[in-house]
């Protein structure tokens, strides 16, 4: 069953696609401030497809902080959100307890989650904030400030969860049968290695060992199943080059970029469930693939 909020916004996500706009693959080039949406009250990052939420919204409206709270958070921190201002609708599930009949005559209690939605307001629309960030230095990293920043969170994740990395050939990938990811020796600059060695590293979180990650429920063939696990691998990519600070350079995915729009025609939750999957699977290699600090429940399951 889907939602108006899900159907809202699968149709949003179609046109800019059809129009060749993907919306989570956006410039990155501010240091020292958070790219990753977050709430400026408790600081906590936002998660799943509020992740992309916000990215469009930034996109939409041009803030240059990925800052939010909501009404409430606002009037506590003494701001006031301007007259006239619209907020952007974010979604996060809540589980709910109901009782259900038993084959054998009895009850029993079953859980299901429900979609809610709530809406937060960017910093730049609330009036009487202290404590603001500066305006963000922009500037391009070097070559060997992106190589050391992606090596070092795939030294720490390999370390920690056996993965090995081999290097040479003529081609990228994920390899389950051995656990090994696979790059060729050189690439044109920094943003491209970075793209992709975090996209095969993320492929890499759904081992059986790890996060043991299913096909999408009724995928109808291995290309479909397989156009899924592209895109999570796609937007966990985003999520983490844009988690420091920087914008990875990806292969061009056209044949996939067809599924997807075709899937998401045919599935309004779909990349609800793709964002939740790669959210996950960017936390499970930021913290270093140790999964007891891997929340696994997102803002959309």
């Amino acid at each position: 069953m889907t939602t108006n909020v899900q159907r809202d916004l699968t149709r949003k996500l179609l046109e800019r696609m059809q129009s060749g706009d993907l919306p989570w693959r956006k410039q990155w080039e501010h240091t020292g401030v958070a790219t990753m949406p977050f709430n400026w009250s408790t600081k906590d990052g936002y998660t799943g497809i509020n992740i992309v939420i916000l990215w469009m919204a930034m996109d939409d409206f041009g803030y240059e902080h990925n800052a939010w709270l909501t009404f409430k958070q606002a009037q506590a921190l003494g701001g006031r959100v301007r007259k006239g201002e619209k907020g952007v609708g974010c979604v996060y599930y809540k589980t709910l307890t109901r009782e259900v009949d038993t084959p054998n005559g009895g009850t029993e209690e079953q859980s299901f989650p429900m979609l809610k939605r709530f809406t937060v307001f960017n910093i730049a629309q609330i009036d009487g904030l202290e404590d603001l960030p500066q305006q963000p230095e922009i500037r391009e990293y070097e070559e060997t400030e992106i190589v050391n920043a992606v090596d070092q969170i795939a030294s720490v994740y390999c370390k920690a969860t056996g993965l090995c990395i081999v290097r040479g050939g003529n081609r990228c990938f994920y390899r389950p049968s051995t656990d090994e990811v696979h790059l060729v020796r050189q690439f044109v600059d920094g943003p491209a290695y970075a793209g992709v060695l975090i996209h095969e590293l993320i492929h890499s979180t759904g081992h059986k060992s790890r996060l043991a990650r299913p096909r999408i429920t009724g995928a109808e063939s291995d290309k479909k199943a397989i156009a899924f696990e592209e895109l999570v691998a796609e937007l966990g990519a985003a999520f983490g080059c844009a988690e420091i600070g920087i914008q990875g350079r990806y292969d061009d995915h056209a044949s996939y970029l067809q599924s997807w729009m075709s899937a998401l025609e045919n599935d309004e939750r779909y990349f609800f469930r793709a964002a939740a999957a790669a959210s996950l699977a960017h936390r499970f290699l930021m913290n270093g693939g140790e999964i007891e600090q891997t929340v696994r429940k997102t803002d959309v399951a």
